[in-house]
């Protein structure tokens, strides 16, 4: 796909997000009403779900990272430099599962985890967007920035509208969905990294 088309998405999404700032209320309240007490639980189903989204999305790189990271290679250094990423690996996947794990618990409001399916998805569009030579560091820091200036709009957009408030608590909570998913794609990046300088090394 080409890079403008992938832009064309991301904005015509940040549309979307302003656009309905003014009726999102009235939606959740909506589909509140017709859950029921399952709200809370449909949410947490659909977080879950997000997360899992992202897995499957680098699941090859993922496992195949871990799976040769745990053979054992023709040298003593080859093998610690194995042990080492793979450990490297698993400390960055606890951290992204404890990250969202965390996340729910802290947002007691099932409303606010909306934000972490809303603003997630939109990292994750950003970041598909740049070019893929992109240095990965300024990938993930553009796209950091770009999220949080969006929710900054989303919020500062709400503040206008009579029906809505603008919180800088949503802004906190839109950079730090934006931070979560961004740790999948960089999941993803170290695993296909590290594949990369394995078959260099193996050539002869």
């Amino acid at each position: 796909m080409r890079y403008y088309i992938k832009w064309m998405i991301v904005v015509l999404y940040i549309g979307l997000i302003y656009g309905t700032s003014g009726i999102a209320r009235d939606i959740l309240n909506g589909v509140k009403s017709v859950a029921g007490g399952g709200f809370s639980g449909l949410v947490n189903f659909l977080v879950v779900g997000l997360l899992m989204g992202f897995l499957i999305f680098a699941r090859k790189q993922i496992w195949r990272f871990f799976q040769q990271a745990g053979l054992r290679t023709g040298s003593a250094a080859e093998g610690k430099r194995g042990v080492f990423g793979k450990a490297s690996g698993l400390w960055l996947l606890g951290l992204v599962l404890v990250g969202y794990g965390t996340a729910l618990v802290w947002l007691d409001v099932p409303e606010e985890r909306v934000h972490l399916i809303q603003y997630g998805l939109l990292a994750f569009l950003i970041y598909r967007a740049w070019p893929d030579n992109m240095l990965l560091w300024k990938r993930h820091c553009l796209t950091f920035c770009l999220v949080f200036l969006a929710g900054v709009g989303d919020e500062w957009i709400q503040w206008l509208r009579p029906n809505r408030v603008g919180d800088m608590r949503d802004v906190l909570i839109n950079a730090i969905s934006g931070l979560l998913a961004q740790g999948i794609l960089l999941l993803k990046s170290f695993c296909s990294d590290n594949e990369n300088k394995r078959s260099s090394q193996s050539m002869p």
